[in-house]
């Protein structure tokens, strides 16, 4: 176990040696940085690399128990940016979303605004952007990969972002997707239809992921550093 102190805490870190990584992989766990890495990594390069993530590793240690609020002025993903919520209550019983300048707005009825609510009309938001994003990246990769699928469907999921029934070849996304950034989502959609061809985790279905998406591991990081943000 080796340790770190950022901005006067001292953080544990947790080193896991997988010879299959391509690359590394950051991830906080019970106040540990958790670090994924090939044999070959050293230390320093990690203690470098967990000072340059330390603001967000530490706002996810610091808030690791909590979920989003979703009050005036919570930050919330859209396409892997940060936008700032803004609530305007209304007496219409219509309920809806914009997006403008780095703001999400949301019009309520303040009979209605509740944070199950809120979270309700932006989580329809990200579905509908979700359905898009996904029918195009699907029609591409499925081109690229030569792999085929039947069906797909968006629904809410709070921990995975993907699934396939590899025998129907049915393919489930998270309508979360719409709050990463593009390279991440092109990760998973690669994902879900390599397990068309390789239903299980094994060295088969790993190398035909990186064949498409060689920084795989930088797109699996980025969920685990934002995780704060994500979890909703």
């Amino acid at each position: 176990m080796y340790n770190i102190i950022l901005d006067k805490k001292n953080i544990d870190i947790k080193i896991i040696n997988r010879i299959r990584n391509k690359g590394i992989t950051l991830s906080v766990k019970n106040g540990k940085v958790i670090v994924v890495k090939p044999y070959y990594t050293s230390i320093t390069y990690i203690k470098d690399m967990i000072y340059k993530n330390k603001e967000k590793i530490l706002k996810y240690i610091d808030d690791t128990s909590s979920k989003v609020t979703f009050e005036d002025g919570t930050t919330l993903l859209y396409l892997g940016k940060e936008y700032s919520l803004h609530i305007v209550l209304t007496k219409s019983n219509k309920a809806s979303a914009t997006l403008e300048n780095k703001t999400i707005t949301i019009y309520i009825n303040d009979k209605d605004a509740t944070r199950e609510n809120i979270k309700k009309i932006y989580i329809k938001l990200l579905k509908d952007t979700t359905k898009s994003i996904i029918e195009k990246k699907l029609e591409t990769f499925s081109k690229i990969t030569n792999i085929k699928y039947e069906s797909y469907k968006i629904r809410y999921m709070t921990t995975r972002w993907g699934s396939c029934v590899s025998n129907n070849r049915t393919l489930n996304f998270n309508a979360k997707i719409a709050m990463l950034p593009d390279n991440v989502i092109d990760s998973i959609v690669v994902h879900e239809l390599c397990h068309i061809v390789e239903a299980n985790h094994k060295k088969e279905f790993w190398n035909l992921v990186y064949k498409y998406i060689p920084d795989y591991d930088k797109c699996s990081n980025w969920l685990k550093v934002n995780n704060y943000l994500i979890n909703i």
